[in-house]
């Protein structure tokens, strides 16, 4: 495996451990909404509704990541950073 194979399965990895802690804390609100619980911190809803998006970002994303990380090599740049025409010579 190269380096941006293992990087791109760590960024996944990542996503589905946010994910899954996420639906804790979406358990953990559900249980204080439907009235099993008493005490729930204000910042569980904040928690679980910023964790699911973070590992659902993180596993739709990662190819985005990974190409951010590794840019292909061989592709001309040009001066403002971007894919596309070689930067003209000085």
């Amino acid at each position: 495996m190269k380096p941006s194979d293992v990087f791109g399965v760590v960024v996944r990895t990542i996503g589905v451990l946010c994910l899954l802690y996420g639906a804790w804390c979406a358990a953990v609100w559900l249980q204080f909404a439907l009235g099993f619980s008493e005490m729930l911190p204000s910042a569980v809803r904040l928690q679980a509704v910023f964790l699911l998006a973070a590992g659902l970002g993180a596993l739709r994303g990662a190819d985005h990541v990974v190409g951010f990380a590794y840019p292909a090599a061989g592709v001309p740049r040009t001066r403002a950073g971007g894919a596309g025409e070689p930067a003209p010579a000085r």
